[in-house]
């Protein structure tokens, strides 16, 4: 992830104004090759519910970006790293598309969303890496590798329910951090910024791996039910211990009751 590193570059012209400017090229871009895959799709015979599914993301990832782009400055450029982020946003964009069309999408079609998913989830880490190896990091290349991972996670489940891979509880996979952050204000003692965590980047990855592998047709319906519920747990036991944690830490020392034993 986009997260703390060497210290930032600046650039000739820095400032919000030119790091927009890029970004908005960027997202122009990686909307006209989002446009061209759509179209072929349309051509193949996919139904136009695809281009609309997968459009409606992407302009959101687009509000997300253009409003909060600011925190990339003093960068005056979008950057290589950003530039990843916004390419593993495109295809959670088109797993989004996949979702509107789910009922009546093929073999081919599901396991072309399967190895497209594989890349993305490989692509994962390196956009962090370049980002602190370049001097681009920033808050703001940070907050969207983060969200970017959320919202692919979100999809997948959401794909997961309209494949029938599992019950209406599997969305509890991409809700749970949404909820989280929700709870955090209402709660603040949730809203504390948490250390960094191996365990935490870990078990993100297993969500998406899990989630993509029961993408194919292949897979025995019990089987993607079982290891989509073992996520499931995985991903609860991981937020119990956040919680915890950051309930611990709110909490005066004098406070806490005493352990026993």
């Amino acid at each position: 992830m986009n997260g703390a590193g060497p210290r930032e570059r600046s650039f000739p012209g820095t400032g919000t104004g030119a790091v927009r400017r890029s970004a908005v090229a960027h997202l122009a871009w990686t909307g006209l090759l989002l446009g061209a895959v759509t179209f072929g799709m349309w051509v193949i015979g996919v139904s136009p519910a695809f281009a609309l599914g997968t459009f409606a993301i992407y302009l959101l990832l687009t509000a997300y970006v253009a409003f909060r782009v600011d925190g990339h400055a003093p960068n005056a450029r979008f950057g290589v790293a950003n530039r990843l982020t916004l390419l593993r946003g495109a295809v959670a964009c088109l797993l989004g598309g996949l979702v509107a069309v789910a009922p009546d999408a093929g073999p081919q079609m599901l396991w072309t969303a399967t190895a497209i998913g594989v890349a993305s989830l490989l692509l994962d880490g390196i956009d962090g890496f370049i980002a602190r190896r370049r001097g681009e990091a920033s808050r703001f290349g940070a907050a969207f590798d983060l969200e970017t991972d959320a919202l692919l996670i979100l999809l997948l489940s959401l794909l997961m329910y309209r494949l029938d891979r599992a019950g209406a509880w599997v969305l509890a996979i991409g809700l749970m951090r949404y909820a989280f952050v929700l709870a955090g204000r209402i709660w603040p003692a949730l809203a504390q910024r948490l250390p960094e965590s191996r365990r935490r980047k870990i078990v993100c990855g297993v969500q998406v791996a899990v989630l993509l592998a029961c993408i194919p047709p292949a897979l025995p319906p019990g089987v993607s039910w079982a290891m989509l519920a073992l996520a499931l747990m995985a991903l609860a036991a991981s937020f119990a211990i956040d919680v915890a944690w950051l309930v611990r830490r709110a909490t005066p020392a004098g406070q806490r009751p005493l352990a026993s034993g």
